[in-house]
């Protein structure tokens, strides 16, 4: 037996598949937006002795609404910051020398990697990718390390820096200079309201973007890891599924515009 369709019968299949359609057209739209992966930001600094309560604010801005603070290895230098951080309300700073691994930078929202003057980093090949993979989580990295002029560290420095995948790198230069650097560079950490930097003797940075210019050149760059747009505020990038259900949305809108175009109800 033929079953026919009446005319309020088909115009509601119609609407019920067209609020389907718009549904599964917002689905991917807010998953696009809400379901991204957010990019992580490194600062280096290029003098140990910044370690001050004047430079406070600019690790505290690359540290955002995070609360987490992890000083890998221990805090060396920086054991002001270190307690400074102690003294904030709902943050918590650890000292570890614990090796990085993504579990232990899983609860992380900054990582901060130092060392003695003049001194090589010692990190394993399993390390540098655990903290990439957390930087490209969106995690961020504070890096302040300093060296002798013309010292051979710089290559240790640099080529921890580049696994990360930043473009920031030491000159090899350094200078003993006390300097107060004021006003500051506009980045998404610093513009020329922070406050300003001081450095006493500082190694000289290329690359990234400048937060602090001495006059022999940068002392404190920060750079976005998997940014599209160096400067943003840190980026998001679409997930490939979330980029998947809006084209395919947006593919239903297209063919229901067809159909009304040649007079096919919808």
């Amino acid at each position: 037996m033929e079953h026919v369709l009446t005319k309020h019968q088909e115009t509601t299949g119609s609407h019920s598949l067209k609020r389907l359609l718009t549904g599964l057209l917002v689905s991917g739209m807010a998953m696009f937006w809400t379901g991204q992966a957010h990019a992580g930001a490194i600062t280096v600094v290029g003098d140990i002795s910044v370690d001050q309560e004047v430079n406070f604010p600019i690790y505290e801005n690359l540290l955002g609404s995070g609360s987490e603070v992890l000083f890998s290895r221990e805090a060396f230098f920086q054991e002001t910051l270190l307690n400074h951080f102690n003294s904030e309300a709902g943050i918590t700073p650890t000292e570890s020398g614990a090796e990085l691994t993504n579990s232990l930078l899983d609860s992380v929202d900054m990582l901060v990697v130092t060392q003695t003057f003049n001194a090589p980093l010692a990190y394993t090949s399993g390390e540098i990718a655990a903290a990439k993979s957390f930087l490209e989580d969106g995690g961020n990295i504070l890096t302040i390390l300093e060296g002798e002029d013309g010292a051979s560290v710089y290559g240790n420095y640099n080529a921890f820096l580049s696994s990360l995948g930043s473009s920031i790198e030491f000159t090899g230069s350094r200078y003993p200079n006390w300097e107060f650097i004021d006003p500051l560079e506009d980045t998404p950490i610093s513009d020329s309201d922070s406050g300003g930097f001081r450095v006493k003797q500082y190694n000289t940075l290329s690359g990234g973007q400048p937060v602090a210019i001495a006059s022999n050149g940068t002392a404190v760059a920060y750079e976005e890891i998997g940014a599209s747009d160096p400067g943003d505020d840190p980026a998001t990038v679409p997930e490939p599924s979330s980029l998947a259900t809006l084209s395919l949305g947006l593919l239903v809108l297209g063919v229901l515009a067809g159909r009304r175009k040649h007079g096919i109800s919808v």
